[in-house]
């Protein structure tokens, strides 16, 4: 079935040849913070090098997780203290957290597993593994303290895999690291600071060569590399009737193989004081958050001798907000409010949100409920968009905001029995500009040589409604059950379907200590089918195919034995029932994962 439509906003690129090597350029020395961070780095990151041009290449990472998630199956979860290995993210999410809260509602955590008794000397950890399609895996966690109130820890990663023999190991991919963190704690307040360096390389495998088509690893190659450092202050408030403040500083600067660049400055800031307004045990809260966001996109179309002129958005907002807590009922009420401006279209737009959150204890440590009203405004941007799916043709993609128009959730927690959380709700969203994705099949890069199944960015209105249910259960200390579902309802406005989300997703995990040294553990993951659109009419991307993609499940399980109290083993099965799965179309995940290997604490 066909369908054309001109309401929804598209990249209008065209796919040309990438033979242009060239990884850093202007884009890396484009501010003098970004070189000394490099130079800084440069001792402890190992650069990667392209075969024809031999030039080093290093990204940097912070905060920001910008994680390669479609192509392995096998990843590491940055945690030193448990060895997981977490799903592709399958959809644009809403969440279920309260919008711009200052807190959320009062958690029922369920009982955790036992945990060790903390060590007397600091927890460092060198964690080495590999796998299967020749996947070596290395991770590297330092901590030091400095007279109780300062601590420096470095955090260095390195895993690959060479990729399975149906698409002439293509489908390789590499992820590198390094992250350097400095916390200071003070009598009144706290300053941290992180910045590192972060290189993701995948490969545009969604096709399977013949003996007449088998283009090189290296003609297909994409790489993500990521500039990026946080710092922030906030006060250390002992009265809650102190005046408290946070303030949070973010830059990065995205580049890929091609030129595309992204860079981002971020500025969060978060004045709040407390009093008592009325008699309650708890002082009521007053407070403002402001936030600022500088984003600088420059497009680049391979082979192109006039590139797309820069892309400079702002966006300004302002959220006023009290608080007041009485012992059965807590509200917070206020408003968001903002401006954003984009350069490409010449558009200054005006947006302004309810704030309303309220939570009622109906019975202490046992039945919430709870209800929101809001908004946001989101960044569809480089950074985002690449996480999300990064097959993206190379300088196709578009930037702009979205705009969670209006959000309404509720529902309740409750403890029913000891052990047993339940929560129970549902949310609503109206969504301006949200992403989608096209696949452009068949395509022959000239320069390239390689056909290629990239994708193309498209934009749309739409509705969407989150109906889940989320549990939690432990038992005698030794075993850990949680369960999440979500059943979704998404309405576009002028594309037929909501391509690439799934109408029904479940999670199953689980975890049990047969023994004090011994500890299992298992997810599950079932998606609906979902839609995908493909096309391939090179004169027209706007003409595409609906595509239906089956729904598909997933089994991991995981072990961990202690040998010594320094000394771990580790073992992780992806994949168990081999389910190549089509996450996009074209590009299945890999089959059975299996790694294993050791962790050494010291």
């Amino acid at each position: 079935m066909e369908k054309t439509s001109t309401k929804y906003a598209i990249s209008q690129t065209t796919i040309l040849s990438h033979n242009i090597l060239i990884i850093m350029n202007k884009h890396t020395v484009k501010t003098f913070f970004t070189t000394i961070v490099i130079l800084f780095f440069s001792h402890v990151a190992q650069a990667q090098t392209d075969e024809k041009t031999q030039i080093e290449t290093m990204t940097i990472f912070g905060p920001f997780t910008p994680t390669i998630k479609l192509t392995p199956k096998i990843e590491r979860d940055p945690d030193p203290n448990a060895y997981t290995v977490k799903p592709p993210a399958m959809e644009f999410e809403m969440k279920t957290e309260a919008i711009h809260s200052v807190e959320n509602t009062e958690p029922l955590a369920a009982e955790p597993l036992p945990k060790e008794k903390i060590a007397k000397y600091p927890h460092n950890y060198l964690i080495l593994g590999f796998g299967n399609y020749i996947t070596p895996y290395g991770e590297f966690y330092a901590n030091i303290s400095e007279m109780n109130n300062q601590v420096f820890g470095i955090h260095l990663k390195h895993i690959s895999s060479q990729g399975t023999k149906d698409y002439s190991k293509n489908d390789a991919f590499s992820h590198n690291l390094v992250d350097a963190v400095y916390k200071f704690s003070g009598r009144a307040l706290t300053v941290k600071a992180d910045v590192g360096v972060k290189a993701n390389v995948v490969h545009y495998y969604g096709f399977k060569p013949d003996d007449l088509f088998d283009p090189s690893s290296d003609s297909i190659k994409q790489r993500y590399s990521l500039v990026s450092a946080t710092v922030s202050i906030g006060s250390n408030d002992i009265n809650p009737t102190d005046f408290g403040y946070l303030a949070k500083l973010k830059y990065y600067n995205l580049f890929d193989r091609f030129d595309n660049d992204e860079t981002a400055i971020t500025l969060n800031a978060d004045f709040r004081k407390g009093f008592f307004l009325f008699n309650t045990r708890t002082p009521q809260k007053v407070g403002v958050q402001m936030d600022f966001a500088y984003f600088n996109n420059n497009i680049v179309v391979p082979e192109s001798d006039t590139g797309a002129p820069d892309q400079n958005d702002v966006q300004f907002g302002i959220r006023p907000y009290f608080e007041c807590d009485w012992s059965e009922y807590r509200l917070k009420v206020g408003v968001d409010a903002g401006i954003t401006r984009t350069t490409t279209d010449d558009t200054t737009k005006f947006y302004i949100h309810p704030v309303v959150e309220a939570n009622i204890k109906v019975i202490q440590n046992r039945l919430y409920l709870f209800a929101r009203l809001g908004g946001a405004i989101e960044r569809n941007s480089f950074l985002s968009l690449t996480d999300a799916n990064p097959f993206i043709a190379p300088g196709s993609y578009s930037a702009n905001f979205a705009n969670k128009k209006i959000t309404a959730a509720g529902g309740f927690s409750a403890m029913i029995t000891k052990g047993l959380d339940l929560k129970i709700g549902g949310e609503f969203a109206k969504i301006e500009n949200m992403p989608f994705f096209i696949s452009h099949s068949d395509v022959l890069i000239s320069n390239f040589n390689a056909r290629t199944h990239n994708f193309y960015t498209l934009f749309d209105n739409a509705s969407q409604v989150d109906l889940f249910m989320e549990s939690a259960y432990s038992l005698t200390n030794k075993i850990h059950l949680s369960a999440g579902i979500h059943y979704y309802i998404i309405n576009t406005d002028s594309l037929e379907h909501a391509y690439y989300h799934p109408k029904f997703k479940m999670i199953l995990s689980g975890k049990y200590r047969l023994m004090e040294r011994l500890l299992f553990g298992a997810e599950f993951y079932l998606y609906s089918k979902m839609w995908a659109a493909d096309s391939n009419n090179p004169s027209d991307i706007t003409q595409f195919n609906n595509v239906e993609l089956p729904g598909c499940y997933d089994l991991n399980l995981s072990a961990e034995y202690r040998i010594w109290r320094e000394l771990y083993l580790f073992a992780q099965v992806n994949n168990v029932f081999a389910q190549k799965y089509e996450r996009y179309l074209h590009y299945p995940t890999q089959g059975l994962n299996v790694i294993g290997g050791i962790r050494f604490r010291f």
